[in-house]
């Protein structure tokens, strides 16, 4: 098993840090069951899952204590500094390679406990063991090309004004297609979704533009609410619940309320996003478009 934190990866065969065992906790059962007032029973609700924790057990396999202490010094910073990131409402990513050369998945959470053994026979023959937690808080295992960092697919579309008589623009490879009519001032993309469970997005819509908006073929809306200003974009990332802009500022009042955007989620399978302005615009929409595919299991 390889895992990967913070760029720091860690835990296969033939690596200084080995894990020696990983246990992966049962998701815990949010219920929002009610008593029945005035009368016996519980009114019944719905079930949501709640975390995962991950267990991992570490070891140094290096000659002497020096090596050992350096090696585990370096593995707690990058488990520090990963911890140090998970503020408020943001999620760490812990990709994960189950077999060798497998396929790189990560689970968002937040790093918690970590315990190195103390400096005892072992750890002067180079063996240091070292206990961690990993809180899964999203319940959703995301494939992760290469450990954490890069979306599964991105689409780049323009929307030109209606008296403008210009292309549109996209870029990387399929799975999409990109149809609609210069006539119109929209443009559509068609991509698709793999996985089996519901894929968040994010999508980025870039100044200068005036109330950009983006809509899917199942009735989902995301409409923004202002005006962003050239050189700036405004970035929507449903797996966060985020709105910031390219200041890194948090601007969820740009985000409008109706649309239930924070929740977005597109289930797998193909889809058709369009991409328009406010009526009337003159001026041309850009939006990219970014997503991962979520499995149920590991």
């Amino acid at each position: 098993m390889r895992f990967k934190i913070n760029d720091f990866e860690f835990g296969a065969e033939d690596s200084l840090l080995v894990c020696t065992g990983w246990e992966v906790a049962a998701a815990d059962i949010r219920s929002h069951d009610t008593p029945r007032g005035g009368q016996d029973g519980i009114f019944p609700a719905r079930d949501l899952l709640g975390k995962r924790t991950w267990t991992l057990g570490l070891a140094t396999v290096t000659s002497d204590y020096d090596s050992a202490s350096a090696l585990v010094a370096a593995f707690t910073n990058a488990w520090e500094q990963a911890r140090r990131k998970a503020t408020p409402g943001v999620l760490v990513p812990l990709a994960y390679q189950a077999t060798p050369g497998g396929q790189w998945r990560c689970v968002f959470g937040r790093p918690r406990k970590i315990q190195a053994s103390t400096a005892d026979y072992a750890a002067m023959q180079g063996v240091i063991k070292i206990a961690v937690e990993f809180d899964q808080l999203d319940p959703g295992f995301y494939s992760s090309g290469t450990g954490g960092s890069q979306s599964d697919g991105q689409v780049v579309v323009t929307a030109f004004p209606a008296t403008i008589t210009r292309g549109f623009e996209f870029k990387l490879p399929m799975p999409f297609a990109i149809r609609g009519s210069k006539e119109t001032g929209q443009a559509s993309v068609v991509l698709r979704v793999e996985g089996d469970q519901p894929s968040p997005v994010k999508v980025r819509f870039y100044g200068p533009c005036t109330s950009p908006a983006l809509r899917t073929d199942s009735g989902q809306l995301l409409r923004v609410m202002g005006r962003i200003y050239s050189g700036d974009y405004l970035e929507i990332d449903t797996l966060h619940g985020t709105a910031q802009n390219s200041a890194g500022r948090f601007v969820p009042y740009m985000v409008d309320p109706r649309d239930r955007s924070f929740r977005w989620r597109l289930a797998p399978g193909s889809h058709v996003l369009t991409v328009f302005a406010v009526r009337g615009s003159t001026e041309s929409v850009r939006a990219e478009v970014s997503w991962r595919n979520v499995y149920s299991t590991i």
